[in-house]
């Protein structure tokens, strides 16, 4: 059902005297409360509302119908409070019209109640009495308690129509099976039943007003992706304006990364549990982030989200699409962390803009049917050295593999050793802990040399090194055992010798610690025999050493 006519039905009912009951059902999230309370106000602004008093019951843990018939009481507001939460102030002027409608009589009821255990019952007991020409919204009617049946619910909404000439309209999701009563007994109660089923296209319009300057262009993605969803409409603007004011001075495609990467890992992400159709961001961040992958080693429903991606023009996760994962999983920014990220994409964009060969290369490979193996090779092979200094270890291991596909094992190794000796100076690229830092590298051969680029080159840490780090900490790194097992005994004897200040005691009681576990393993106990026998030599030199040995235990 289009919202035009959804809209002209509620106004409708909003503004008709006689009392009537109207239902609007609708999948999970497609804005249901949304847009009743848009048309609410909007009601409220033409002087559409005829009833006296308006007022919002979501059934979400109510387990009692006394409980319900309360809050509606307690949530009930007059007309030009519509748009303003219930407060303090309305429910006191709500008990207070309570007790007029009621009578003189009531304060006697009230008055010979201890006030902290009658009072409030006694007001939820007559609380309901007072609502009558009412507008009422019941929302969340799958969500109710346990307690409360919803035929029972349903046989309220009949008393509020029938006794209390009040309106009411029903809001609840649709194909459920909590809502089975519901078409049971709707003939009895319900009078109109409408379907709240918006297009992508008016769900985005609902959202994105074009208030903001990037409302427009991503109303486009959205639609692409068919989401409909209110609350994941609203997830995404609210992600992006997280981090928009960090894409300041970039290029205007980064901007454009940003909205159309975040609508796609919000839908994935917050819809895939509800639609087998949509690809997880699991998968999209391992598997359906490799354009180029062979699909026969995917299931039919990994090869129904490969197209998926590809005809959202998604093929490749890179680092800023890591950031825009981690901000969609967590909900918050990483500030420098980010910011890093999109300054690197930046430069990077640049640089592809001036020399945009190696992007070109791809677009021969995805482009075309034609028999040109040898064309898309070389260009991707030249194309990727005269961009390696912009290019990072998961661009190497995309293309590797591909090459690989094609045969050309050659090519492949030879753009590894090539890219090894280019990147050599920035050691930390080869890192083995940072090869997951956009996704798994893959290329056993570029695993394997980038290792040993790093044993190699990497810093060497000494003594000093770690037993700044870790003193007076409880734990340790493997690498930090590695470096203190390795060293000899004279490389303790001449490091304790040649240490001066408050530091000594922590460092030498921090190396004689590691002897103290009765698990440890053979590295402990030889970082602490070899630093006991340095101590030993050392407090042999002289009666003063020896006794400076005793508060070690020595």
């Amino acid at each position: 059902m289009s919202l035009k006519v959804i809209r002209e039905q509620v106004l409708k009912f909003i503004s008709q005297s006689s009392p009537s009951v109207i239902a609007i059902k609708g999948e999970w999230g497609v804005g249901k409360t949304f847009g009743w309370e848009a048309l609410l106000l909007e009601a409220k602004k033409g002087n559409m509302i005829s009833g006296k008093r308006y007022s919002y019951a979501s059934l979400f843990g109510i387990s009692s119908l006394d409980k319900l018939k309360y809050t509606i009481f307690e949530n009930s507001i007059q007309q030009d409070s519509i748009g303003h939460e219930p407060n303090l102030e309305s429910l006191r002027t709500n008990t207070f019209g309570m007790l007029e409608i009621l009578g003189r009589g009531s304060w006697s009821k009230l008055k010979d109640m201890p006030f902290i255990k009658s009072a409030a019952p006694a007001i939820e007991a007559f609380s309901f009495m007072s609502i009558t020409d009412a507008l009422i919204c019941i929302d969340d009617l799958e969500r109710r308690g346990k307690g409360l049946d919803l035929k029972d619910v349903l046989g309220l909404v009949s008393l509020l129509k029938e006794k209390k000439k009040c309106k009411v309209v029903l809001l609840l999701n649709a194909g459920t099976d909590e809502t089975s009563d519901y078409e049971k007994y709707k003939e009895k109660v319900i009078d109109v039943e409408l379907e709240f089923s918006p297009t992508p296209e008016e769900s985005a319009q609902i959202v994105y007003n074009s208030s903001k300057k990037f409302h427009d262009e991503l109303s486009k993605f959205t639609i692409s992706l068919g989401v409909k969803n209110i609350r994941v409409l609203t997830k995404i603007e609210r992600y992006i304006e997280l981090a928009i004011n960090l894409f300041e001075d970039v290029e205007p495609e980064l901007i454009s990364h940003l909205l159309h990467t975040t609508a796609l890992f919000s839908w994935a992400y917050y819809c895939s549990s509800h639609d087998a159709d949509i690809p997880t961001l699991d998968f999209i961040e391992t598997d359906g982030s490799k354009a180029y992958m062979d699909s026969k080693n995917l299931t039919d429903q990994e090869k129904l989200w490969k197209n998926l991606l590809l005809n959202y023009g998604f093929n490749d996760f890179d680092e800023l699409d890591k950031m825009i994962s981690k901000l969609v999983r967590s909900g918050y920014v990483d500030r420098d962390a980010f910011l890093s990220v999109i300054l690197e994409s930046n430069d990077k964009l640049i640089a592809n803009k001036k020399n945009n060969s190696y992007h070109r290369a791809w677009d021969t490979f995805h482009d075309s049917f034609g028999d040109n193996q040898q064309l898309v090779v070389n260009q991707l092979y030249d194309s990727f050295l005269q961009s390696m200094p912009h290019l990072h270890p998961s661009d190497l291991d995309v293309l590797v593999q591909a090459l690989r596909a094609l045969d050309e094992n050659d090519k492949a190794s030879s753009l590894i050793n090539y890219y090894i000796e280019a990147r050599k100076a920035n050691v930390e690229l080869f890192n083995p802990v940072n090869y997951n830092f956009v996704r798994n590298i893959n290329d056993a051969e570029i695993l394997e040399k980038f290792k040993v680029v790093y044993s190699d080159e990497k810093p060497k840490k000494t003594i000093e090194d770690v037993l700044i780090r870790i003193s007076g900490k409880n734990g340790w790194g493997n690498e930090d055992e590695e470096v203190l097992s390795e060293a000899t005994e004279d490389d303790y004897y001449n490091y304790f010798k040649n240490i001066n200040g408050p530091h000594l005691t922590a460092h030498v009681s921090t190396c004689l610690k590691f002897g103290g576990f009765s698990n440890g393993s053979e590295k402990m106990e030889s970082i602490a025999s070899k630093a006991r026998n340095a101590l030993i030599r050392i407090a042999s030199e002289s009666k003063l050493n020896e006794i400076r040995m005793k508060k070690f235990g020595l």
